[in-house]
């Protein structure tokens, strides 16, 4: 069985209960909550976590939080990196020109070159797609999720069929 977990922060069991009765965001009250309990001690890290119903990673986040900062510390929403905005139609201009006169030699360097130019970022997939949308459609095209799967489904299919082929050919030649 799992040891309990005990946290002592800086505020006490009654100033935490107190805030958790006085929330009314969902997010707030579930990080109170998890940090109430932990201070119970009588559940452990993964009794805490099937609780409020997160993970054990987040618990111990909060847990962290609430002990280097108390219960503004545990409360306080950090800005998150989050996605990258998608690239803008001068962007995408701009890499399609890139890409018909070969101004790039690898995806790397096209990453770099959106990031610092347009301030945005693309998937390496998405990028290979656009590749190979270039190579087989001769304009600036993206292929969906489903049809590159497709695609990539095909070409093994085919490729399986050369080398069946290739063995069935030199089996006979035995």
């Amino acid at each position: 069985m799992a040891r309990p977990l005990v946290v002592n922060g800086p505020a006490t069991p009654e100033e935490v209960e107190a805030a958790y009765r006085r929330a009314t965001d969902r997010r707030d009250r579930e990080r109170l909550l998890a940090v109430h309990l932990a201070q119970q001690g009588e559940l452990s890290l993964r009794g805490i976590a099937r609780a409020v119903m997160r993970g054990r990673a987040a618990i111990s986040r909060w847990l962290r939080a609430f002990r280097e900062g108390g219960i503004p510390g545990l409360l306080s929403v950090r800005e998150h990196k989050g996605r990258h905005p998608s690239p803008s139609v001068k962007a995408l201009i701009e890499l399609d020109d890139g890409l018909v006169k070969g101004r790039w030699q690898s995806v790397p360097e096209i990453q770099r070159w959106l990031a610092g130019e347009h301030g945005t970022a693309i998937k390496d997939t998405e990028l290979i797609l656009i590749q190979l949308n270039k190579k087989y459609y001769g304009r600036l095209k993206m292929l969906t999720l489903n049809q590159a799967s497709c695609l990539i489904i095909l070409l093994v299919i085919l490729m399986l069929s050369v080398i069946m082929t290739w063995i069935q050919a030199n089996q006979r030649k035995e």
